[in-house]
């Protein structure tokens, strides 16, 4: 009887009726949408992060002690037989040697240089003029194995400009020291090849430090675009070219293992340290990285506050109109008690017509969620070029939301609570109105 009544009310006074339920639906919906985005840029952010530190990252201990300063005398020697073995380890798809160290990229722009029959008195010319304009800028040297990165990470296809490293050709390399040497080929960030002021096909030097100082000419091949300047200034090497550089042969400072999927990353690592042969390396999930738990951390807290923002603006509004409602129905409720209805049943119609609304709403809600949802897996949430330009890592910036039973259960859940939390404040403050002074209200 009393959820007749209560239905009844609702459908008598629709405006109020509509609002609250718009209340739910909204609250609803927002969940629904704000879990699936916020899934999207979780996964986009573990997709990115992944790219760089592999599902497993081995190192030696010694390096981990001192990766501030990536040195570069705590390698893993052996690397091609290591990465036979762990190639046929099971769970593991590919292993990518990665060797990160300091570099100073030089180039001199010979725009300025006067050509020697046009000279009419040298001395009159500046250095410039003469010798041309020489360039320098720090960056992060990463020697990589070009093959394996076209499988495990994306590099290649931020290429803006000239290509990718072709396969290495054995007979093509250069040998330091030589002179007229066909140059090393080079991969450079947007950043760094702004400040420099190359293009695909420049010579540049690279100066670096390992034992006593390496120069090395080489050659820009391709200029890639992370959309970040930390990335961006980066200068990417085929590892068989820094081995010869750096006095390195079969060494690398990082390998990076592959599974099939980060969600694998728990058995994969068990799997490696049970392994004899890796005794001597650090083993690292990804997510036992310290940045990464930085990024989670704060990850967790906007995913919390957020929901937090969520219940209460949905919350208040909800609680606004119920309270709304208690003051415009004083005489019916005046009514209802001096007829004999007890003070808990008022309590429980409030809460009756609450839960009709969470389940109007929740439902309206979720399917507004879900549509919304929808449209952003297939077409994306585009965050701007600049939106993770002065990140420390870099981020792909469309994130693609990733509906999950979950952000639909959450949404139906949260709208639900928040209709019963707006409802039982109201609820109460009807169930002690005095009957008397309640009927004398027109």
């Amino acid at each position: 009887m009393l959820f007749r009544y209560a239905f009844r009310n609702i459908t008598r006074h629709r405006g109020r009726s509509a609002l609250t339920i718009v209340a739910v639906a909204l609250a609803t919906g927002l969940v629904t949408l704000a879990h699936a985005l916020l899934v999207g840029f979780e996964d986009n952010l573990i997709s990115e992060f992944t790219r760089q530190s592999g599902h497993v990252r081995l190192r030696t201990h010694e390096y981990s002690k001192n990766e501030r300063f990536e040195p570069l005398f705590h390698t893993i020697e052996g690397v091609q037989t290591l990465r036979e073995k762990l190639l046929a380890t099971e769970g593991v798809r590919f292993v990518a040697p990665r060797t990160r160290f300091g570099i100073i990229v030089q180039y001199t722009d010979r725009s300025m240089v006067v050509p020697e029959d046009q000279v009419e008195d040298e001395s009159l010319l500046t250095d410039e003029q003469i010798f041309g304009r020489m360039v320098s800028e720090f960056g992060l040297g990463i020697a990589i194995d070009p093959a394996t990165e076209r499988q495990v990470d994306n590099i290649s296809q931020k290429i803006t400009a000239g290509s990718w490293f072709e396969e290495p050709d054995p007979e093509q390399r250069s040998v330091v020291g030589q002179h007229n040497e066909p140059t090393n080929p080079v991969v450079i960030g947007a950043e760094l090849a702004r400040k420099l002021n190359v293009k695909p096909g420049d010579e540049v030097q690279l100066v670096t430090y390992r034992g006593a100082l390496v120069i090395a000419k080489a050659q820009v091949r391709g200029i890639f675009d992370y959309g970040n300047k930390v990335a961006n200034r980066a200068c990417y090497l085929p590892i068989e070219v820094a081995e010869r550089l750096l006095d390195m042969r079969d060494q690398a400072t990082t390998l990076l293992i592959f599974g099939d999927t980060h969600r694998d990353t728990e058995t994969l690592t068990s799997r490696l340290a049970a392994l004899p042969w890796l005794s001597h390396l650090e083993i690292k999930p990804w997510n036992e990285i310290g940045l990464f738990r930085i990024i989670s951390q704060i990850f967790s807290f906007v995913v919390g506050l957020l929901l937090v923002i969520v219940v209460a603006v949905a919350g208040i509004g909800l609680l606004n109109t119920m309270l709304m409602s208690v003051l415009e129905r004083q005489r019916e409720i005046g009514v209802l008690l001096a007829l004999g209805l007890r003070q808990s049943r008022v309590v429980i119609l409030f809460l009756l017509e609450a839960i009709v609304f969470a389940i109007i709403g929740g439902i309206s809600g979720g399917l507004i969620g879900i549509g919304t949802s929808l449209y952003f897996v297939q077409h994306g949430l585009e965050l701007g070029a600049d939106a993770g330009r002065n990140l420390p890592i870099a981020l792909n910036t469309t994130i693609h939301a990733v509906l999950t039973p979950q952000a639909i259960m959450l949404g139906f859940g949260i709208g639900f609570l928040v209709a019963i939390i707006g409802a039982v404040g109201p609820a109460f403050r009807a169930s002690g109105v005095d009957p008397v002074s309640a009927m004398r209200k027109t």
